[in-house]
């Protein structure tokens, strides 16, 4: 019997919705950075136990080097939690760690961590030892504050204070249980009202490699780092690291339920004989059966038993004994028993969450992970052994029901958990029972983090979206996270759309002004409401309407949803039509929580004012819309025509006859005319002769907004005072575009009343002015059918200002559009609740719905401090070195570069020898007094330097022979010998060496570095201290920095600069070194104290180097294979071409004719171009532009290029071409700013609305090249105000470049220019200057006539890269018999219309400019003698047939028949083999390879030889 017989029952069932639940999880795990990636790595039995060197190097035989290790332990994101530099530099790492898992596992739960803040939220860490804390407590004592990062109860306290929770707040230590006590001690406090909620922490890193010591002592560890559970060979168990962390709610609370917490309760073993670190089964046994009676579960309603398992022969036949005596009596089926610690370690202090991450795996899944290294039980599991216990190793499915958690700690603290799975199933895998597509809105620290986030979004919706999901991240994200700056979109579950909808943006977390922009007529489009009415809160606004029109026989349903093209011809139902949608879509972006600071109309807009002002109820506003159209039906009103002339109202008010009105002002540069349409008819033809653009406005022959319409003032204003008998006053947001603003202070204009809205359609349209008050930081809201407004607000708005369309006539699925605008709003900084557009979702999700938290992703671009192990000298010969870029005394290596590698200098490997040799003596900082000898030195390999982070170098020298080793990674990198000197003199060949060459040192330092650099030697900095030298190479002077390693480097270097090679050499041996330090001091003491120069001489006989008090002999070196180029250079041709002449070229060239027009005109590194291509068009995919237009763009420096082909599905390959993109042109915005597209037979009839397509999408004065099939049509041009800029043929197509036709200029300045004198240059200076003169409306055209060569190209270029430079235009004469320069003259008028930068014209009236070409290939040809060469070492492909230097016929000469490769020349072919022998190499002699020949002679004689080389 047990003890518990007398123990207190205190458990009470609890109510309904009381219950205890884990909501939310987040952790990381050995080679796991979330629970996602733990759960693949647990069922596809991935042994994640490693032997890598992430925490320590220490080869000891008692610390086993498989450990289980988690990633990034020196990162953490200390800007988001407002955590300064110094402080996080001194956290704890766990702690770093802890606080970022809290903050992920209450996402996942489906909460906004905000709304957290003041809450009776509990804080619970278990945590067993930190290994950090020796390094700041012991090793270095701090006196701030800040050490007291390291004590654990921060680990808990810090999450409590950032997250503003104030429930108690604990970290609790039982030792190798201790997380799953922290969860037991959670659940107590919830169930007795301690707290409303728990964050439950477990955390364990491994971090030196004394603490597995001391447990491999104790005999727990397993020497080969695997824990094998329960197994007949277990010998203890693998260490291993844990952060994890879970979120605990009453149920009734709960978003989300990953298993319900039934029981927990906890023991200790007391007092044992056999040692207070001795398992007591006793104790177990009993703490399983209390609680299993305590809270009336029986143990066979248990399904499975997570196990403290570790692995240890003792440990786990005491547990198995104790589940038998407990749990098994009674059991008729085998009970289920696995330990994660198995799979992946023991992570002591964290180990219980661990147990519980994969326990929610298996619920969730409904799978069991298996247990690893398992084959049969030891002889002392008889539970096992008999069937009643079953170990899970393979991945088992799982009907859920009750589940149990033991963990024990080695100080006798035992903890069991008893879990039941969340019963509510999914139902047709969470797929929506609307047709809706899905918004979903996310926010991050990173444009990475938002990305990733998205990307799980897509993936978990690819079959089919999931709304608990979904609706779970609308939850979190209705609110604004502070510090997250990108926010980002995606939809998904559309039906209709070909490619995912995603957007992300930089947000700066700055408050910005809503603007709600109301358009009027012609915004309307046939069916512009059907999509819309998939919205619940949009259809039930249009049904209100129709409830309103439909007893005065209105079928508004009708009207917005039919597809009838002239459903609008009737007056009444375009202005119905418009109000009601206006009407919809102000109910529903005000059902998602976005309200206005400001409104705005345009037109008939101003009835959406009227209604979102909340001025007019929605039936007064449609009753108010229908009255309109009623009145204009009922009186009588000229034929007339409304259009759109892009002049602003000062400029078209003088040009407009008097019988027509300027009825809208809408921007600076766009107006709407109304009048009697053959006035109109007459006054557009003309404006379009002036090359203005115009565009009639759909308005049913109705001159709205002019005098025209004033016969129907009358009776609107009788019918509307029928509806607005007492009128409310607008109120302060909306601003008035049909009273001039220095009216609105006049009682009638601050009422919405039946006097103003008439006033509204009489009266011109002041739209210009009043959206002058729109802030520069504003976001723009346009509310109607389509958002015709869109290109004004662009234009005549600040580029902050965001403005956005909540519709789009004509698109696939408005549904799409409108979700588009939401999630941009988003994105702009507006807080949108998305969830209220679709219908709720019941709490809590369903089993199975993805996790939130492996979606999250910080800001870990820093690394912290953590502590780490460094190997110590173990003796006084040996020391190991860390080298870094960032330490001041070894930065000096990042000066060495060879080949593009930072390598550590040769001689600094000599250096720390030398150091060494110094520190056994005694004298570590004075070593360079030490006169010393190196000798038979051999260099066996290179060591890069990294960037960042620490190389660590083992030096060894033995002190009695001088033998030395430098080595990494137990890798030997430089032997030899070093000995001290007292008599460097004797040791010396050349003891005072100076030659009687009196050659003179005529190259400087830029000449010696340019050719090393030639060869491969990129140095830098001290590096580049040889400062003068002969052309021989024999002598020259390098510069003293102090620093010995760079100076024999330096030496080194001129050896190089003697050999007559453009090989790249490393030195491999050197038989001798003598370092005379006195002679050296010397010399340095009688050096001019400014010029600080040492001679240097090289004797070629003796191979002796000598420089002051260094004489360095018999270095031998090796030739290296360089690194192949990145890619090929662009070999072109610069001359002129005539841009009309019809001269045949190949495709590729007149495309590149083509983009170096455009982008000679726009001045920009961002290129978007589109080719379109049409199901009737005949190209296939050799004759696509997309990819030449790559190509040619990949050329050109620092170009970005985006190129898209729209075509039509499954036409071409994509996978041909990888940088070409696929894109519906449908799918093209207008923001994507399209430079240059290319289309098939553009200025066809058929290809109409190809054209209007392309136009659409093309940026303002964009260039379009067409193939045509003639140049027939070349007349169609002007029909769409196109200029054509470029005529060529390609034998099969003609090709048009066209442009669009540029505005007429308000002013332009002519500036004469020559190359004698240069007195334009002030005008053109004060132009430019004249800031309040510059705009894109002036020209300054600069012109030079008589000078046929000038710089004239390249000043115009450099100058329009300047600010105003845009403006600037040139004409360059190189045609002695062309008339002077005059804008009257129609040669040269004409063509400065087409408004091109450089225009240059040749004799016969010939314009055209100077362009870059591709040179022509060079072809094979048959010469006399030839031999095969390798132009590039190592590289087989590069192979050539190379001209030999044997011209004429010579009775010497041999007729080669048969020139053989042998094994050698393959071997040094590939690279296997390198030459050593430096007096090989010569500059003219580069061809190492075929030295035997067989042929004939002059005589006919047959013979074979061997020549050398070529």
């Amino acid at each position: 019997m047990f003890a518990t017989n007398s123990v207190e029952n205190t458990y009470k069932e609890p109510l309904p919705g009381e219950e205890i639940v884990i909501s939310g999880i987040a952790g990381k795990f050995p080679n796991s950075d979330n629970v996602e990636e733990l759960k693949n790595n647990l069922m596809n039995k991935v042994d994640v136990i490693s032997d890598d060197d992430r925490r320590w190097k220490l080869d000891h035989p008692d610390i086993p080097q498989r450990t289980g290790k988690i990633y990034g332990v020196r990162k953490f994101d200390a800007q988001f939690f407002h955590i300064p530099c110094y402080e996080a530099h001194m956290m704890d790492p766990m702690s770093r760690l802890l606080l970022e898992r809290a903050y992920e596992a209450v996402i996942d739960a489906g909460i906004n961590p905000k709304q957290l803040r003041g809450s009776r939220t509990g804080v619970f860490v278990g945590t067993c030892c930190s290994e950090s804390e020796v390094n700041w407590f012991f090793d270095k004592p701090k006196e701030t504050h800040f050490g007291l990062a390291y004590y654990k109860n921060m680990q808990a306290n810090r999450i409590s204070y950032y997250l503003g929770l104030t429930g108690p707040s604990h970290c609790l230590d039982s030792a190798c249980n201790s997380s799953l006590v922290a969860l037991e001690c959670a659940y107590q406090s919830l169930i007795n009202d301690r707290c409303d909620n728990a964050l439950v922490g477990g955390s364990q890193l491994c971090l030196h490699p004394y603490m597995s010591l001391q447990f491999s002592r104790l005999g727990i560890l397993s020497p080969d780092g695997r824990s094998k559970v329960f197994d007949v060979n277990a010998n203890g168990y693998a260490r291993s690291e844990a952060i994890s962390v879970v979120y605990l709610q009453k149920a009734k609370n709960a978003k989300r339920i990953y298993g319900t917490l039934v029981y927990g309760r906890s023991n200790c073993d007391g007092f044992k004989e056999q040692g207070i670190t001795f398992p007591s089964s006793k104790m177990q046994s009993q703490l399983l059966q209390e609680c299993y009676d305590h809270c009336n579960l029986s143990p066979n309603n248990l399904s499975y038993l997570e196990c403290h398992g570790t692995g240890t022969t003792v440990g786990d036949p005491e547990e198995i004994s104790a589940i038998e005596t407990s749990i098994c009596k009674k059991r008729t089926d085998p009970l289920l028993i696995g330990s994660v610690k198995s799979n992946l370690g023991h992570s002591e202090g964290g180990s219980g969450l661990t147990q519980v991450a994969k326990l929610i795996i298996a619920m969730e899944t409904g799978i069991i992970p298996p247990n690893l290294h398992y084959t049969r039980p030891q002889e002392s599991s008889k539970a096992i052994i008999d069937g009643k216990l079953k170990v899970v190793t393979e991945p088992t499915p799982w009907n859920g029901g009750y589940a149990g958690i033991s963990s024990f700690g080695f100080g006798g603290v035992n903890c069991h958990l008893i879990l039941k799975h969340n019963p509510k199933n999914k139902i047709k895998n969470g797929a929506p029972s609307d047709n809706l597509p899905r918004l979903v809105t996310v926010s991050g620290r990173t444009e990475e983090s938002v990305k990733v986030f998205l990307d799980d979004i897509e993936k978990h919706s690819a079959l089919n979206v999931d709304i608990e999901y979904i609706n779970l991240i609308h939850s979190v994200y209705s609110e604004n996270i502070l510090d997250h700056l990108y926010r980002g979109f995606t939809i998904v579950g559309s039906e209709n759309s070909e490619c995912t909808i995603k957007e992300i943006e930089n947000y700066l977390e700055t408050p910005r002004p809503i603007w709600f922009v109301f358009s009027g007529i012609g915004s309307q489009w046939p069916g512009m409401g059907a999509d819309l009415m998939k919205f619940p809160v949009f259809a039930e606004a249009i049904k209100k309407c129709d409830a309103v029109l439909q007893p005065r026989g209105v079928d508004i349903i009708n009207i917005v949803t039919s597809k009838d093209k002239t459903i609008f011809d009737n007056i009444l139902h375009l202005f119905v039509g418009i109000a009601a949608v206006q009407i919809g879509l102000v109910d529903l972006i005000k059902s998602i929580g976005i309200v206005p600071n400001n409104i705005i109309g345009h037109s008939t807009g101003e009835l959406g004012c009227a209604y979102a002002d909340e001025c007019f109820t929605a039936e007064q506003t449609i009753l108010s819309a229908y009255l309109k159209g009623l009145a204009f039906i009922e009186t009588e009103v000229i034929y007339g025509l409304m259009a759109v002339v892009s002049l602003g109202y000062n400029d078209v008010k003088d040009i407009c006859p008097s019988d027509i009105d300027v009825a809208c002002h809408n921007s600076s540069d766009s107006s709407i005319i109304s009048g009697p349409a053959d006035s109109m008819k007459e006054l557009l033809a003309q404006l379009q002769a002036k090359q203005i653009f115009v565009k009639e406005v759909p308005c049913s022959n109705i001159p709205y907004h002019s005098r025209y319409v004033a016969p129907v003032g009358s009776k609107l204003l009788s019918y509307l005072k029928k509806i607005i008998p007492e009128p409310k006053p607008r109120s302060s947001k909306w601003v008035s575009t049909s009273v001039p603003r220095n009216k609105w202070s006049i009682a009638s204009a601050k009422l919405s009343s039946a006097e103003y809205h008439t006033n509204n359609l009489l009266s011109p349209v002041l739209f210009e002015e009043t959206a002058r008050m729109i802030p520069k930081n504003a976001v723009t809201i346009e509310i109607a059918p389509h958002g015709i407004l869109q290109e004004i607000l662009r234009q005549s708005l600040g580029s902050e200002v965001t403005n956005i369309a909540l519709t789009q006539s004509g698109y696939r699925d408005n549904v799409e559009v409108l979700l588009q605008a939401i999630g941009k709003l988003y994105n702009a900084g507006l807080q949108p609740n998305i969830a209220s557009l679709y219908p709720s979702v019941e709490y809590p999700v369903s089993r199975g719905t993805p996790m939130i938290s492996p979606s999250i992703r910080w800001n870990h671009s820093d690394d912290w401090f953590t502590v780490s192990y460094k190997t110590q000298t173990l003796y006084t010969s040996e020391r190991i070195i860390a080298l870094s870029l960032e330490n001041e005394e070894t930065e000096y290596i990042s000066g060495h570069v060879i080949d593009g590698k930072n390598l550590i200098p040769a001689t600094a490997y000599l250096i720390l020898v030398w150091q060494t040799m110094g520190m056994l003596e005694g004298s570590e900082n004075m070593y360079s007094e030490l006169s010393v000898v190196f000798e038979d030195i051999s260099f066996i390999r290179a060591t890069h330097m990294p960037k960042n982070g620490d190389l660590e170098l083992r030096v060894m020298v033995q002190k009695d022979s001088g033998r030395f080793e430098v080595t990494e990674n137990d890798t030997a990198v430089v032997t030899g010998i070093i000995r001290i000197v007292t008599n460097p003199v004797q040791e010396k060949i050349l003891p005072e060496f100076v030659p009687e060459d009196d050659e003179e040192e005529v190259m400087n330092t830029k000449d010696i570095y340019k050719e090393l650099k030639l060869r491969g030697y990129q140095y830098s900095g001290a590096f580049r201290s040889l400062k003068s030298a002969t052309k021989s190479g024999r002598k020259g002077h390098i510069g003293w920095m102090g620093n010995w390693a760079m100076f024999l480097d330096n030496m080194l270097q001129i050896l190089i600069l003697e050999l007559d090679t453009r090989k790249l050499f490393v030195p491999t041996k050197i038989r001798k070194i003598v370092i005379d330090t006195k002679l050296h001091q010397q010399e340095i003491r009688n050096l001019n104290p400014k010029d600080r120069q040492i001679a240097v001489y090289v004797n070629k006989y003796l191979d002796t180097i000598v420089s002051g008090g260094v004489e360095i002999c018999n270095v031998k070196a090796m030739g290296i294979p360089r690194r192949l180029p990145a890619g090929d250079p662009v070999l072109e041709e610069y001359k002129f071409v005539a841009h009309r002449d019809g001269a045949q070229v190949s495709l590729k060239e007149a495309i590149s004719l083509s983009i170096q027009i455009a982008l000679e005109y726009y001045q920009t590194i961002h290129v978007n171009t589109i080719e379109l291509i049409h199901d009737s068009d005949n190209i296939t995919e050799t004759k696509l532009a997309s990819p030449i237009i790559t190509e040619i763009l990949g050329d050109l420096p620092l170009i970005q290029a985006k190129v898209y082909l729209s075509a039509p599905f499954n036409r071409f390959n994509d996978n041909l071409f990888p940088n070409v993109t696929a894109k519906d042109i449908n799918n093209v915005s207008k923001e994507e700013n399209i430079l240059f597209a290319v289309g098939v037979e553009l200025l066809s009839i058929n290809k109409k609305h190809q054209l209007n397509q392309i136009l659409l999408k093309l940026k303002n004065d964009g260039f379009i090249l067409t193939r045509e099939k003639s140049s027939k049509k070349i007349s169609t041009a002007s029909k769409y105000n196109l200029d054509v800029i470029l005529e060529k043929n390609t034998g099969e197509e003609t090709l048009i470049l066209l442009k669009k036709k540029a505005q007429l200029c308000r002013k332009t300045d002519i500036i004469y220019i020559n190359n004698d004198e240069f007195t334009w240059l002030e005008k053109l200076n004060s132009l430019m200057n004249a800031e309040d003169r510059i705009d894109d409306k002036m020209r300054i055209i600069l012109v030079s006539e008589g000078d046929l060569e000038n710089g004239l190209l390249g000043f115009v270029n450099c100058l329009r890269k300047e600010p105003g430079g845009e403006v600037i235009r040139s004409i360059l004469i190189q045609d002695t018999e062309a008339p002077k320069f005059s804008l009257q003259n129609p040669l040269y008028s004409e063509q400065l219309q087409l408004d091109l930068p450089i225009n240059v014209l040749r004799p016969g009236k010939i314009w055209g400019s100077y362009r870059h070409l591709l040179l022509s290939s060079l072809q094979p040809k048959l010469v006399r003698h030839a031999y095969v060469t390798q132009m590039a070492f190592g590289d087989l492909s590069s192979f050539r047939w190379v001209e030999g230097n044997i011209r004429s016929n010579d009775e010497d000469q041999v007729y080669v028949a048969y020139a053989p490769l042998n094994f050698k020349d393959i071997m040094l072919s590939t690279g296997k083999l390198i030459l050593n022998n430096v007096s090989k190499f010569n500059r003219f002699v580069d061809c190492n390879i075929g030295i035997e020949y067989a042929g004939v002679e002059a005589n006919g004689r047959r013979v074979m030889g061997i020549v050398n080389q070529q």
